[in-house]
């Protein structure tokens, strides 16, 4: 099956009187993981490298010479499906860069009839716009899906090449069905969640959570650092260590963008004006942090050992820096912690697999980051960690439990619980299979006893 479209429980229309763009729809109750379009078949499917040199952060130039180049060697059926597909206004220094590699793939291809130059720079811009991450572009409904930073569905993978649509809670009728763009940068503040949506898929995002901040005057709830009447910073703008990694009792304090009432210190009853040195310092920061984890040092699939080290040192710095300046509780220092916990899950996934040592201390060290996680995310309410954190936390109970002593088992299923609900209503057959077996058992799931230390 390359297409399940449910197509009784929704429509494609406008969104509304004033405005052209398109949404989906519900027409009837949709219950939370109702699956509602499976799409497996791709019109784009390219093998894009992380690596690539970049002119631009969210678009380096030679992923776009892949788009250019693969719209002018398609079937011309294929090319005006591509061309239906919505192509927003670029910023000029993109639309040169978007010419130039068209007028590149025009002259290099031997097809014929060819496309015009025109077809091909729309048909890279659509690319831009609507193609996921890993490379994929799809003419179905899973294009149609527009962006909320409080979407009420989400994307999941279901084969090499296949996503499907699955609603996150109930979906009442006439209520447009949404997704988010931005993976795990959603839980960023307010102002960052609509630059990187600017600078990927150039629209400013009006979703009612970014609204709402306006609206309501409400301070951003993942932009918390610690209060700096209550505890002031360094000369170098950093907190006391003790702060820091909360040592002590600290007061937190939200900040705001122009336009937003000022954040609280529930302690000191002290508010903080967007013009204050603090929120300064957090801008320096956060665009230092959205830059690395940007880039390649921040993937965690190095094969090389040299490159780990290197990447893991650079991780070091960024989570130094983020916990110094802006606190545990800053979407910036839970990001790079995000990062440190996978690349930690991905290390004791390789010695579950081949048998290795699993040290005690790195077990617990992943312990460690995912509790404080859990804690953060529990905040968020609706927004919370099971979603984001599901396989860690089966990496963690496989690990555990694979140690064999009745302790560690029990304590492994305490970790499924947490995300037990998730995994059975949207993740694949497989991480099920393997939550099953460590609520069973569990003696065998991680491929039999491991060395402990």
């Amino acid at each position: 099956m390359s297409t399940f479209s449910n197509s009784t429980i929704f429509e494609v229309k406008q969104v509304s009187s004033t405005s052209s763009s398109q949404g989906v729809f519900a027409t009837s109750p949709i219950p939370a993981s109702t699956t509602i379009l499976t799409d497996s078949n791709p019109l784009l499917a390219l093998p894009i490298n992380h690596t690539l040199p970049s002119t631009s952060i969210s678009h380096p130039e030679e992923k776009l010479k892949l788009y250019a180049q693969s719209f002018v060697n398609s079937e011309p059926g294929e090319r005006q499906k591509w061309l239906e597909l919505c192509a927003p206004e670029l910023p000029k220094d993109l639309v040169q860069m978007v010419n130039k590699v068209s007028e590149e793939a025009l002259s290099f291809t031997l097809v014929s009839p060819k496309p015009t130059l025109t077809s091909t720079a729309r048909a890279v811009v659509v690319a831009m716009a609507n193609c996921f991450e890993d490379g994929l572009l799809y003419v179905s409904g899973l294009s149609r899906f527009n962006h909320s930073c409080n979407p009420n569905a989400i994307y999941l993978p279901t084969s090499q090449n296949g996503k499907h649509v699955k609603a996150l809670r109930d979906i009442t009728p006439g209520e447009e069905i949404t997704v988010s763009y931005l993976g795990l940068k959603v839980y960023a503040g307010r102002s960052e969640r609509r630059r990187i949506l600017l600078e990927s898929k150039f629209f400013q995002c009006s979703c009612r959570r970014c609204l709402d901040s306006k609206v309501s005057l409400r301070p951003d709830f993942t932009r918390t650092i610690p209060c700096p009447f209550c505890h002031p910073r360094s000369s170098s703008h950093a907190l006391p260590e003790e702060v820091a990694w909360e040592e002590v009792d600290v007061s937190y304090i939200q900040l705001a963008d122009e336009g937003e009432s000022a954040g609280v210190c529930k302690r000191c009853n002290t508010t903080l004006a967007p013009s204050h040195p603090c929120i300064v310092t957090e801008d320096k920061v956060t665009k230092k942090i959205l830059s690395f984890l940007s880039s390649p040092e921040s993937s965690t699939s190095s094969p090389d050992d040299m490159d780990v080290d290197e990447d893991t040192e650079m991780e070091d710095e960024m989570y130094a820096l983020s916990l110094s300046t802006l606190g545990p509780r800053h979407w910036a220092t839970v990001q790079v912690q995000m990062l440190t916990l996978d690349r930690a899950c991905h290390e004791i996934n390789r010695k579950l697999l081949v048998g290795g040592t699993i040290e005690e201390v790195e077990l617990a060290e992943a312990i460690d980051v995912c509790e404080r996680l859990f804690d953060w995310f529990g905040g968020l309410g609706k927004f919370g960690g099971d979603r984001a954190l599901a396989k860690q936390c089966v990496t963690i109970a496989r690990a555990l439990v694979s140690f064999e002593d009745d302790k560690s088992k029990a304590y492994g299923r305490q970790w499924i619980e947490k995300v037990e609900e998730w995994i059975t209503n949207f993740e694949s057959e497989g991480l099920q299979i393997a939550i099953a077996s460590i609520k069973g058992d569990g003696g065998q799931e991680g491929g039999g006893k491991k060395k402990r230390r």
